[in-house]
C-alpha cells in the first residue's frame, strides 16, 4: 500500500488534515503549495492535482480526495500500519 500524499496550501484548511494524520500516527507524505501573494489564489501546481485548485487534497492510492472528504474518510482502518 502506498503512503497517502497531502497537498497542503498555506493559509488553508489543509492544516486540519495534517494535524489529524499526526494525531492518528499515520504515515504520509506532504507537498507544500504557496498562494500567490498578490491574488491569494492557489498555484498552478495545485490545479494539477485538483482541477479547481482546492485544498486540502489528499491523494490515496491514486485517488484524489478533496475538501471535507479526506477528513471524513481518514481512519486507522485506511492505514493498517498505524494501528
Amino acid at each position: 500500500m502506498s503512503k497517502p500524499v497531502i497537498h497542503h496550501l498555506n493559509n488553508s484548511r489543509s492544516q486540519r488534515i495534517v494535524w489529524l494524520c499526526e494525531e492518528l500516527g499515520l504515515d504520509y507524505d506532504i507537498v507544500h503549495h504557496q498562494r500567490d501573494p498578490e491574488t491569494q489564489r492557489s498555484p498552478a501546481s495545485l490545479t494539477g492535482v485538483h482541477s479547481l485548485g482546492r485544498s486540502p487534497t489528499l491523494v490515496h492510492e491514486g485517488t484524489p480526495l478533496s475538501r471535507r472528504t479526506p477528513s471524513s474518510n481518514i481512519s486507522r482502518a485506511s492505514w493498517p500500519a498505524a494501528a
